[in-house]
């Protein structure tokens, strides 16, 4: 038998997953259209940066102009990669966190399937949460340190989404 405190317990944290499931996966698609975005003005201003680099190097009277224009090929495709790469990696980051926030949902959501099938005891519905708040812990850790900024709009619409989910869903 589990109790009224159990029971809330599990709710709270199954109504969190999938509200963040829903939040990260919301940031994810924000980012991947800056990806795509941000690719396009790369390939562009790379474009015209090699034009200009190759147009001096060949054109250049002295060594020096050769020399200036092989160093603006250069930095025009070393801007253009660490652009990239920042926003690759936090695009892999925030679908990681996506991906294990549908776990804990999904390992929650079976958590309270037991609980109303009364399968389980409180004992060990304890332990499968300490289970489950020790992976969300490495996934909050992963996520920390990129400082993604909070959008609040989106947070206000994933709330609702979540709950009208949970409540097709289990109610």
């Amino acid at each position: 038998m589990v109790t009224d405190a159990t029971r809330r317990d599990v709710w709270s944290r199954l109504y969190d997953a999938e509200r963040l499931r829903h939040y990260y996966a919301g940031v994810l698609s924000q980012y991947l259209t800056k990806k795509r975005r941000r690719q396009g003005y790369v390939t562009l201003i790379a474009g015209a940066g090699f034009f200009a680099g190759v147009s001096t190097f060949f054109g250049a009277p002295s060594v020096f102009g050769a020399i200036a224009g092989a160093l603006a090929i250069v930095a025009v495709y070393m801007a253009g990669n660490g652009q990239m790469t920042a926003l690759v990696e936090r695009c892999t980051v925030l679908e990681y966190v996506s991906t294990e926030c549908l776990y804990l949902g999904n390992e929650t959501g079976r958590l309270w399937s037991d609980i109303e099938a009364d399968n389980i005891d409180d004992a060990v519905v304890t332990h499968r949460l300490r289970e489950l708040e020790g992976r969300g812990m490495v996934t909050q850790a992963r996520i920390a340190g990129y400082g993604f900024s909070d959008d609040h709009a989106l947070k206000k619409r994933v709330e609702t989404t979540a709950g009208k989910i949970l409540e097709e869903k289990y109610v």
